[in-house]
């Protein structure tokens, strides 16, 4: 069976043919008015849907606010009764303290009062009970030191001169002189035309360049070892010149100088000096024989 004549026939009965003809009419108007404002409502009711989306998103955000007010009305409430639990008494406590050590403080700078003034009165002449007469006495003590000490240092450049002066005036026998360390200072003519150096040559340690390379050794060691017991350095060895390559055996004896029970230096000279000559076959050093003479 036809549905929509099954309509027709079923409204035809129910009313008659000029109304069916109005409600017909009235139906195309409604479908072509719907249509036509079909899309303007769904535009409209979709600003709609969207502004209420908006509203329960607003609702959210002032709901989070309120909680986030409500924990901030939590915590200042928690730090006031912190402070007054904790904070306050403490502070009275210090307050307290305050008060108790400004007493405190009262006395101590009375003590320092009364130690300032002691320490006025020893600062004071007292006929030789106070520190300032100890001073006094000290100062005296230091002058007397010093000049004494400037007339040691006087005395021992005498020596020196005089030492020097025996040194320099001895044109046959060859002497230098060193420092408490054992460092040549000075030598003389006789030394240094000898040994064939210069003065700047044979400073400091620049005499052991002279010794002969296989006794540098031996004489080193007991050279070292006189200066640290500070006694006499007494030895034979074998010098070489370093400009005429000329050997000697030589005895080198070298005195400590003691000033005021302190050694200040060595003051030492060669003796007994015979220049050797090397045998061509046995290759051993020999003293030189002339006219049946040693020399």
């Amino acid at each position: 069976m036809d549905f929509d004549k099954w309509i027709y026939d079923t409204f035809s009965k129910l009313i008659d043919k000029d109304e069916l003809i109005y409600f017909s009419a009235l139906g195309t108007v409604l479908v072509a008015w719907a249509t036509f404002y079909r899309e303007n409502l769904k535009s409209f009711f979709g600003r709609i849907s969207a502004w209420a989306n908006h509203l329960y998103k607003s609702f959210e955000y002032i709901d989070v606010l309120d909680k986030k007010v409500q924990n901030i009305e939590d915590n200042l409430l928690a730090h006031r009764e912190f402070t007054t639990k904790n904070i306050l008494p403490n502070f009275e406590k210090i307050k307290e303290g305050i008060a108790a050590n400004s007493i405190i403080y009262d006395e101590k700078l009375k003590n320092i009062g009364t130690i300032l003034n002691n320490i006025n009165t020893e600062l004071s002449p007292n006929s030789g009970k106070s520190i300032k007469d100890l001073i006094n006495k000290i100062v005296t003590s230091v002058d007397i030191v010093e000049k004494a000490s400037v007339s040691l240092e006087y005395q021992v450049k005498k020596i020196e001169a005089r030492q020097w002066n025996v040194m320099i005036n001895n044109q046959d026998v060859p002497m230098f002189e060193t420092d408490e360390k054992g460092y040549c200072l000075r030598a003389n003519k006789a030394y240094l035309d000898f040994v064939g150096m210069q003065m700047d040559d044979v400073k400091d340690l620049g005499w052991v360049n002279v010794i002969f390379l296989d006794d540098r050794k031996l004489v080193q060691h007991e050279w070292e070892g006189s200066v640290e017991d500070k006694r006499v350095f007494d030895l034979k060895y074998r010098v070489q010149n370093v400009t005429t390559g000329r050997v000697f055996t030589v005895r080198a004896i070298a005195q400590p100088v003691f000033v005021d029970k302190e050694m200040v230096g060595y003051i030492g000279r060669y003796l007994n000096m015979s220049e050797l000559v090397q045998d061509q076959n046995t290759g051993l050093w020999i003293k030189k024989v002339l006219d049946n003479k040693i020399i």
